[in-house]
């Protein structure tokens, strides 16, 4: 039995939170469903009566989204999982695969880059075993932290539908680890009220009837201490709280704005963008009267722009005149101040502008909101010490879950991630090969060097695979 498509977005305790509310606009960024958002900013800014004269706003762009997925490039491949056990590592690796969980581990990153934060949920299916990863937004998050690391989580609640009585409801999840050796797993009504035993016919801790060691053994370390099964990714190293749903507010607002420029550049384009040309007591020489199509008579000059048009004056007894005004908007150089505060959204974000891959001439503009390949390797180095504590913190629960599953003795820490940068392109290894080489020539580098920094190797990997006599000779 499937879940229905016709609950509200978010349940009705929920609505009222500021956070929450505030991080569903962002989603709705994400995902492309801001229409309502921009009208009302449009509405706010400029008035309901030019509102309604510039028309449906379009959205034509999103640079608070451009921006989250043009940085999310850590996992373009696969993460590689190092440890002492090398067999226990391959182990991870393998089940990662298995998992596909790269591919969620990329969606997690997108969201989090989008809204500070992600739920990373190691699902364990009860029948099967298998093993995958579920992304919650935060905005279907709640917990508490702890006290010394703010931003690691001791107890985590989700907002989720279940089937309770035959009827799908909003309910709340909770996973609760504050006392190890009472952990709690449960199920909340929207009232507060504990049904897990209404949903999965018995109690996992916690509640009134539960057994304090009833908790699901696959979340459990080798020691029997208890985890919680969830890894939520911030988008800052050490954040000040568990949610920070107010970081790069900034980029939010600039958004609308830029989205609200847009549509009056569109407006300007459509309605003010030629010449306007005007006659007073003058009409065309040699129009046809015809029929316009809800009947009423029209006055018809056939023309082009080789065409020379007559004019004759209507009343002689009053000086006719022609003119022409200027178009109403300059829209070429309100398109350049859009492209501009573009670029101002891209380095808010620690982005050069040399980083930015252009879409016209003009080094300033910024309007594409890509990255280059040499600035998605500089975002991939600047972003790896954020996430590799929360993968290697996933690597270290997998290796748990499957211990218990298969009473295997994998170690449960120590793991580290790595992450495989872009490689250059074809221009890129061709300049880096040009000022290489030039270096080499002024003896300004070794050989070892100069290998290097063409083939990406260490230098001394390079000094092991130079000819010996080579190596000797420069240390003559």
């Amino acid at each position: 039995m499937t879940a229905p498509t016709t609950y509200t977005l978010l349940p009705p305790a929920r609505m009222g939170s500021a956070r929450v509310q505030h991080t569903q606009l962002r989603l709705r960024m994400l995902h492309g469903t801001w229409h309502d958002d921009l009208r009302k900013h449009i509405m706010q800014a400029v008035g309901p009566l030019r509102a309604r004269a510039w028309g449906p706003p379009q959205l034509v762009a999103c640079p608070a989204r451009d921006l989250a997925e043009s940085v999310s490039v850590l996992y373009d491949d696969d993460v590689q999982v190092s440890h002492s056990d090398q067999l226990a590592a391959l182990d991870i690796e393998r089940r990662w695969q298995t998992m596909q969980a790269r591919a969620d581990m990329q969606r997690a990153q997108v969201v989090t880059e989008m809204c500070n934060e992600a739920g990373r949920f190691l699902h364990v299916d009860p029948d099967t075993g298998r093993m995958r990863l579920r992304i919650v937004s935060p905005d279907l998050l709640d917990g508490h932290s702890d006290p010394v690391r703010p931003g690691i989580p001791v107890e985590l609640s989700e907002w989720t539908h279940r089937l309770v009585d035959g009827r799908w409801v909003w309910v709340r999840e909770s996973w609760d680890i504050r006392d190890p050796d009472r952990p709690a797993y449960r199920v909340l009504s929207v009232e507060g009220d504990d049904i897990t035993s209404r949903v999965h016919g018995r109690h996992f801790g916690g509640g009134p009837d539960a057994d304090p060691g009833e908790w699901p053994e696959v979340y459990r370390w080798s020691d029997g201490r208890p985890f919680l099964p969830w890894s939520l990714t911030h988008s800052v190293a050490s954040p000040a709280s568990l949610f920070s749903p107010w970081y790069r507010v900034e980029t939010i607002e600039a958004t609308m704005v830029a989205a609200r420029h847009s549509a009056y550049i569109d407006h300007s384009m459509t309605h003010a963008a030629n010449p306007q040309r005007n006659v007073y007591n003058m009409a065309p020489a040699g129009s046809q009267v015809r029929e316009a199509a809800d009947g009423s008579p029209a006055a018809v000059v056939a023309g082009d722009s080789a065409s020379v048009l007559a004019w004759e004056p209507i009343a002689e007894d009053v000086q006719a005149m022609q003119w022409q005004w200027q178009a109403g908007a300059e829209v070429g150089t309100m398109q350049d101040v859009y492209e501009r505060r573009l670029g101002l959204i891209a380095q808010s974000w620690g982005l050069s502008p040399s980083e930015l891959v252009r879409q016209s001439s003009d080094p300033r503009s910024g309007v594409a909101l890509s990255l280059s390949r040499a600035g998605q390797r500089e975002v991939q180095m600047r972003r790896a010490p954020v996430y590799s504590p929360h993968d290697e913190r996933l690597a270290a629960m997998t290796a748990a879950v499957m211990n218990r599953q298969d009473g295997g003795t994998r170690p449960e820490y120590g793991y580290q991630v790595s992450y495989a940068l872009l490689p250059m392109s074809t221009g890129e290894q061709q300049q880096v090969e040009r000022e290489t080489l030039a270096l080499l020539d002024r003896r300004l580098i070794s050989r070892a060097e100069a290998r290097a920094r063409i083939l990406g190797e260490t230098v001394e990997s390079a000094t092991a695979r130079l000819p010996p006599e080579t190596t000797r000779a420069e240390e003559a």
